[in-house]
């Protein structure tokens, strides 16, 4: 939980940062440019390395990880090889780190291959979401909790839905098949180059936070729908779309309208 809540404002700042760099080489001369883009890639670099600290000490702190050179260190059965590649062109002083991020990279990948070995069964549009699956069960049926196909390897191969990753594609799976996923990547791919767009295009504000969550969104395809873990999350990329979406026609609109206006004036 703490990892999550200081990488996502890291995010933020990167990806704010990077569209305004990229805004304001048409607005700016090449050495000033150059100069604010030597700045913030450096400041991008900076919050890079601090994140990485900052996430191997809370891994540390969780205590688990300091054992991984047990011979009986598993993540939900499987084992380090310590004979990887990885473990020569590391330093030991990393080791930990290596470990912690292999994991989370890693291990979503290897539960979605376990998915892949089950039947599939419709959760109707609930099963991509881990808020959505926990108020249901809460307060009306455990049937899409235990339809996902998270519940049933956790049954069936002991990989723990609460604890283990199973990537983004499993979680949209759940509703749409692992097919389907495919179309709905395109549709997210789609969006988020709108998104893009808009956001060098214009000065509209929630094109810019679109960016962001499309950026979270891909950056965990490994782990999770992160969009959709959390209600306060799900809230905020669902509102920040229909505010988008509305005023990107009426920012369109009003570009229109002021070049006919202009055009008219001049003759």
């Amino acid at each position: 939980g703490t990892n999550i809540g200081v990488f996502r404002l890291v995010l933020a700042i990167v990806v704010f940062c990077v569209i305004k760099l990229i805004k304001d080489k048409k607005s700016l001369n090449i050495d000033a440019w150059k100069k604010r883009k030597i700045i913030t890639l450096f400041s991008i670099a900076l919050a890079i390395i601090l994140s990485v600290i900052f996430f191997d000490h809370i891994m540390q702190s969780r205590g688990g990880i300091l054992n991984w050179e047990s011979e009986s260190y598993n993540i939900g059965g499987i084992g380090i090889n310590k004979d990887s590649i990885m473990f020569k062109i590391v330093p030991p002083s990393m080791y930990m780190i290596l470990v912690s991020a292999s994991s989370y990279l890693t291990q979503g990948y290897y539960g979605m291959s376990l998915c892949l070995t089950e039947k599939w069964i419709p959760t109707f549009g609930i099963g991509n979401s881990t808020a959505i699956l926990d108020l249901t069960s809460k307060y009306f049926t455990d049937y899409f909790s235990n339809s996902t196909y998270q519940y049933r390897i956790g049954i069936d191969y002991g990989w723990d839905p609460n604890i283990r990753w199973h990537s983004l594609y499993t979680w949209f799976a759940n509703d749409i098949t692992f097919i389907g996923v495919i179309f709905i990547m395109f549709v997210i791919g789609f969006l988020f180059a709108m998104a893009y767009q808009d956001s060098l295009r214009t000065n509209n504000p929630f094109s810019h936070i679109m960016v962001y969550f499309f950026s979270l969104l891909a950056f965990f395809i490994p782990c999770n729908n992160q969009l959709f873990q959390s209600f306060y999350v799900m809230f905020s990329f669902i509102t920040v779309l229909f505010l988008w979406l509305y005023t990107r026609g009426t920012i369109k609109l009003n570009i229109k309208w002021r070049i006919k206006i202009h055009g008219r004036k001049t003759k």
